[in-house]
């Protein structure tokens, strides 16, 4: 299947010439009408092309509300803030899972600006609870609370750097070749280099780096409208010195559909996701430049044991039928087993003020590790 994004980008290359890949990335997912995400598609969960963890089931989403109310318990004002919703599965389950720990939000933000997801969020959320769910296009200005963002790191766009055998670095485009769209490699622009060689990124001959300079700008846009609260960033990825690892010389960049994943982005751009981790580093750096404090920095299976995830499942399971406790069991193995989310899904925690963390967090915390 050639989709209508395939046409539109080859017609663009053709008249305007070779795109950057990140230019390629933003219009194969983001483009208004024609982008993987702005489509009228179901994107995540069984029926979609990938799962996240709060389509699982309720786990997640009830470990992430004990997390939340902490901070709601000591900030009674605060409210709850979701950048990159999805179908809203997440929303729903912690504003649930709150009302049964006692507490009850007024409000929770959903931010999503394209029009397709937002109607379809505004249809799939329930309005028979005390907390009003709105859908906007950005952070409120002056929000207090907690943002949550749960795997859009990943779906920020990149550039990609190429250092042939001579360790000879070029730039990678998207051109059109034969009617295909391809890749061609020409002198990289400086501002790309200059990342390079700012992060102290190794160089490996026949390598393929991801060079991600958005993530700042993105950052930034949330910083200037948070007053006083955290961000807690939820992805797959690595700390620098790990993503940049010598076997790992294709990187992470990896597409999905219909579950099922393949490493060609060009392929078939607004039908199939494109994904790529985070360099948990350049968060950290980009926070600190925002004037933001790293809080914390953890892998997804000790965080969610230090936020009570135990006691969750044998509350859930005590409600539930045989054969769905086993479905609740292989949840849980999904979440904490390290060969799948447990390790390789990380949660940074930011903050608005230098926060001391508890001591069941404390103890886990590798922050110290993205500087090496």
């Amino acid at each position: 299947m050639t989709s209508l994004a395939y046409l539109a980008l080859k017609e663009r290359i053709q008249h305007d010439g070779p795109l950057s890949f990140s230019e390629f990335f933003t219009q194969a997912l983001y483009h208004p009408t024609l982008g993987y995400y702005a489509q009228d598609t179901e994107r995540q969960g069984s029926t979609g092309d990938y799962i996240t963890a709060p389509t699982l089931g309720l786990l997640f989403s009830y470990t992430i509300a004990r997390f939340l109310s902490t901070h709601l318990r000591s900030h009674s004002d605060w409210q709850v803030a979701e950048i990159g919703p999805g179908t809203g599965a997440l929303a729903k389950k912690v504003v649930y899972a709150l009302s049964e720990l006692g507490i009850t939000l007024t409000k929770y933000y959903l931010v999503e600006p394209l029009a397709a997801p937002k109607a379809r969020l505004s249809a799939n959320l329930t309005h028979d609870t005390p907390t009003t769910f709105e859908v906007v296009d950005s952070l409120p200005d002056a929000f207090s609370g907690v943002v949550l963002v749960n795997e859009v790191i990943d779906a920020l766009p990149v550039d990609l750097l190429y250092a042939d055998k001579s360790k000879k670095i070029s730039e990678m485009l998207v051109d059109v070749h034969d009617h295909q769209l391809v890749f061609s490699q020409a002198s990289p622009r400086p501002n790309l280099l200059d990342a390079f060689h700012s992060r102290s990124i190794p160089l490996y001959p026949g390598y393929r780096y991801e060079i991600n300079t958005s993530a700042y700008q993105w950052l930034a846009d949330i910083q200037k409208r948070l007053h006083s609260g955290h961000i807690l960033l939820m992805d797959y990825g690595y700390h620098r010195s790990h993503y940049y690892h010598r076997e790992r010389e294709l990187g992470t960049l990896t597409c999905f559909h219909q579950h099922s994943a393949h490493s060609n982005p060009l392929r078939n751009p607004g039908h199939d996701d494109i994904s790529v981790h985070a360099d948990f580093t350049y968060l950290a750096e980009s926070a600190c430049a925002l004037d933001l404090h790293v809080s914390g920095f953890f892998s997804q299976a000790p965080f969610l044991l230090s936020q009570g995830i135990a006691d969750v499942y044998q509350v859930i399971r005590d409600r539930l039928s045989d054969i769905d406790k086993a479905k609740l069991f292989g949840e849980m193995q999904t979440l904490m087993h390290p060969a799948q989310m447990g390790e390789t899904m990380k949660f940074m925690l930011l903050s608005t003020k230098r926060l001391r963390l508890p001591p069941s967090l404390q103890s886990i915390d590798r922050a110290h590790i993205l500087a090496s």
